[in-house]
């Protein structure tokens, strides 16, 4: 802080991490320092593992804030004990002979971007009356969990709205019951929020959320659903065909994937409008096994069946939405299914399929009609500025020695020219592998074996 201090007159970004803020004497000389930063634009800063903050220290941290500041984060834990800093953070004794600290009593008219350290229910309302009042241009929050059903948690959901007026980014890091999170963006004007980052959602009504997507279609960015535990497929169909401006949109889960995937018959109902997505991580459920279809043997098509005809238009239907995301940087696409263990005491019992099984039908080979070959590679022409291809990809033909062919090689190497990144299955891995590897030398391949 010492040597922060004698940079104070320009110093404009100030970031610490393992701070032990449970010692008052560290909060004061960091309150100290930073209310001498006239230029002070980015303070970020973190607590020890386990350290706690009381109310009063966090306040006390916040008006210490010079009026220049345009993003605070305080990555701590406010503890509801305020007995341990109430007596010795008092204001005009601060120790080393560095004179009474001066709070700030002007509102931070610059700050837009805030996050709120988790606390108990009952301090935010006190940190959302006081604190959010002082911040008229905010817009981004990061919100703590919001658990409660209750009249105070009403009040702070309806400060939001009313205090900051501006609101376009919203995170919910720690989760939030999804009744809360749509009274939050029911709150904001229509066509104003822009990034959306969600933990743990799980709602099973999805009219709500998709309601959001019509309500913020023109301005929606990202959208981001971390560590999901259940995102009905239309809410998932919906944000793609209805937010035209995306730019990310990512669902992952930390566990059961086919709780948040995207139904097949859902992917291809309605044309996707997010032509201008950069960044594509999804689960999709295209076959009940999620391994390529029976049919698909018979590559002359002389067995088929109007159904499989039929199954084989839409999966072109669904790569050729894919295809037409020529904006996208990273597509990282998993193939979610089941299949039945019939070796196991529970033959009935439904097994996540590995990724040895695990495909999305066609979509790595290419046609060739004189070789009587099937194939939907070239759906993916337009995918020029492609950084990183990741998920469920095995190429399949029938001679399972060749699992990508040279064709393929040719291919990647002609048509994905921005391509840095690739993963595969570990059955992928020979002769035609490594030539691709050969010829295209900085491009980092992986290979999965789980």
């Amino acid at each position: 802080m010492w040597l922060t201090r004698l940079n104070g007159a320009t110093l404009t970004h100030l970031d610490v991490s393992e701070l032990r803020l449970k010692y008052v004497q560290v909060v004061k000389d960091i309150c100290r320092t930073i209310s001498q930063l006239p230029c002070l634009k980015v303070l970020h800063l973190r607590s020890q593992s386990g350290d706690s903050l009381s109310l009063y220290a966090f306040e006390s941290l916040f008006y210490s804030c010079p009026t220049s500041l345009v993003d605070l984060k305080v990555t701590c834990q406010i503890s509801g004990d305020v007995s341990r800093y109430s007596k010795d953070l008092v204001v005009g004794d601060w120790g080393y002979d560095e004179g009474p600290l001066i709070l700030r009593d002007a509102p931070l008219l610059h700050l837009k971007s805030l996050d709120i350290p988790i606390m108990p229910v009952e301090d935010l309302e006190q940190v959302f009356g006081t604190i959010l009042g002082q911040c008229p241009a905010l817009e981004s929050l990061e919100l703590p969990k919001l658990i409660e059903l209750s009249d105070d948690m009403l009040f702070i959901i309806a400060s939001i709205g009313e205090l900051c007026p501006r609101i376009s980014t919203l995170s919910f890091p720690e989760g939030c019951l999804a009744e809360h999170v749509t009274m939050v963006l029911d709150a904001l004007p229509e066509q104003q929020l822009r990034n959306l980052c969600y933990r743990h959602h799980k709602d099973p009504d999805p009219e709500p959320m998709i309601a959001t997507w019509t309500r913020h279609s023109t301005t929606l960015r990202r959208i981001e659903f971390t560590h999901a535990i259940r995102i009905m497929s239309s809410v998932i169909q919906a944000a793609l065909t209805t937010c035209e401006g995306l730019e990310v949109f990512s669902a992952t889960s930390h566990g059961d994937l086919r709780n948040i995937c995207l139904i097949f018959a859902n992917a291809i109902e309605s044309e996707w409008v997010c032509r201008g997505i950069r960044e594509l991580i999804l689960g999709v459920w295209v076959t009940g096994s999620g391994a390529n279809p029976e049919y698909m043997k018979d590559e002359s098509k002389a067995t088929w069946t109007d159904n499989n005809h039929r199954h084989w238009d839409d999966l072109g239907k669904f790569y050729s939405q894919i295809g037409a995301l020529t904006r996208l940087e990273i597509l990282d696409l998993r193939a979610v299914g089941q299949i039945e263990m019939s070796f196991h005491h529970t033959p009935e019992r439904e097994y996540f399929i590995s990724l040895n099984e695990t495909c999305f039908p066609g979509l790595l080979a290419l046609e060739d009609a004189e070789q009587g070959k099937i194939g939907y590679l070239s759906k993916l022409a337009g995918l020029t500025q492609l950084r990183e291809l990741r998920g469920s990809f095995v190429w399949t033909q029938k001679d399972n020695s060749a699992m990508i062919g040279e064709q393929e090689v040719d291919w990647f190497v002609n048509h994905l020219p921005s391509l840095e990144m690739a993963t595969f299955h570990w059955r992928a891995f020979g002769a035609p592998l490594q030539m691709l590897q050969l010829r295209r030398p900085r491009l980092r391949v992986c290979v999965n074996s789980s």
